[in-house]
């Protein structure tokens, strides 16, 4: 999927990709802050972590939002990144 998400963002196959960890998530860091992915936990520090670091986008899969708030979790997300300047994308 790493791969797919890399080359649907217009990058190519040999672009630097990092994985590193914030708020226990594993994020991978594609082209220094140019995209990160997100696809196996998210949390809302993770949110404020990219907010801060501001990737140009954030993707992230929709089935990682669970729980009886998961809609309000991802919407808050979204308006936290939109004021960083982050693109946020579920799939």
């Amino acid at each position: 999927m790493l791969t797919e998400l890399v080359l649907k963002a217009g990058l190519p196959l040999t672009v630097d990709v990092e994985q590193k960890e914030f708020a226990g998530c594993p994020v991978f860091d594609v082209a220094k802050g140019r995209l990160w992915l997100a696809l196996d936990e998210v949390k809302p520090a993770l949110f404020q972590a990219a907010a801060e670091a501001r990737p140009s986008v954030f993707v992230t899969l929709s089935g990682l939002f669970t729980g009886k708030n998961a809609d309000q979790t991802m919407a808050n997300a979204n308006l936290q990144l939109k004021d960083a300047g982050v693109e946020f994308k579920v799939i």
